[in-house]
């Protein structure tokens, strides 16, 4: 995990968001405009990666790849197993 986002300025709270994805390019791109709205990204390059942060880490929203090809796990298993933890 990479924390790859600074907290930006003004009134507006920001947010913890996960993103999970395996693509270097798109993570930049995604990391670039998030961050400019301060928000607080943290990355992970599989599912697997990210289920397990989540006992000791919480986010407020979180960017799934939809084309997650990531060894042992999609992004619609991803879904389905937070949609599980509920």
């Amino acid at each position: 995990m990479l924390n790859a986002c600074q907290p930006g300025k003004g009134d507006r709270q920001t947010m913890r968001i996960a993103i999970i994805e395996d693509n270097q390019k798109g993570l930049k791109e995604i990391v670039q405009a998030l961050s400019a709205h301060g928000d607080t990204c943290h990355r992970f390059e599989d599912a697997s990666e990210f289920l397990r942060a989540l006992p000791r880490d919480s986010f407020d929203a979180c960017v799934i790849d939809v084309e997650l090809d990531a060894p042992g796990m999609d992004s619609i298993a991803l879904v389905r197993a937070l949609h599980e933890r509920k």
